[in-house]
């Protein structure tokens, strides 16, 4: 799957005392693993 990470998910990603980092990190890890296709935006997506 192709998946966009934006800075909602990559900062708490790489942070480890980020309260939100538990939630993120496993996200950005299935990128790493190959399980998805890692995608970066500079700029956030809003809904």
């Amino acid at each position: 799957m192709k998946v966009l990470y934006d800075t909602s998910v990559l900062i708490p990603a790489l942070l480890v005392n980020h309260d939100r980092h538990s939630a993120a990190f496993p996200q950005l890890e299935t990128a790493r693993r190959g399980d998805d296709q890692g995608y970066l935006s500079r700029l956030p997506i809003n809904s």
